[in-house]
């Protein structure tokens, strides 16, 4: 193997992403999430922080039942419309909007006419440093 061959091999070991990197990923976002939300057995997101705004607890949903689809295949990545409102108590007209935004955003993605999922574990994080910068502001005024 050609000096340029090694170099190159060793760029694609620090560019591909392992598996056991993807699951120390996935271990770091499922620690920082319990305490945000957890999934029960059928994919019903139960939200544990009830301070959230609504636009954050939709977000959270859909994050949520990804990475509980990622853990167990018995559980869809994907949620509906509908879960989302039941979950968070948005109007379906609002739970809509916020849905556009994060599309927009890149953080979700549509599967199909009602159906959302996270785009990835990246997307997972962002949220979970938005939650973790909010958390720290509201213990900081009190």
């Amino acid at each position: 193997m050609s000096v340029h061959e090694e170099e190159l091999e060793e760029l694609k070991k620090r560019f591909i992403i392992s598996e056991d990197e993807e699951r120390a990923m996935l271990k770091d976002i499922l620690t920082r999430i319990m305490s945000y939300a957890k999934v029960f057995k059928n994919g019903y997101v139960h939200i544990e922080k009830r301070n959230l705004s609504k636009r954050l607890k939709i977000l959270l949903a859909v994050m949520a039942r990804y990475v509980a689809g990622l853990l167990d295949e018995s559980i869809s990545k994907e949620i509906s419309l509908d879960e989302i409102v039941a979950i968070t108590g948005a109007s379906k007209k609002e739970a809509s909007a916020r849905l556009s935004e994060f599309i927009k955003e890149g953080l979700i993605t549509r599967t199909e006419k009602g159906k959302y999922r996270a785009t990835s574990l990246h997307a997972a994080e962002e949220l979970l440093d938005i939650l973790e910068r909010k958390e720290k502001r509201d213990g900081d005024k009190g």
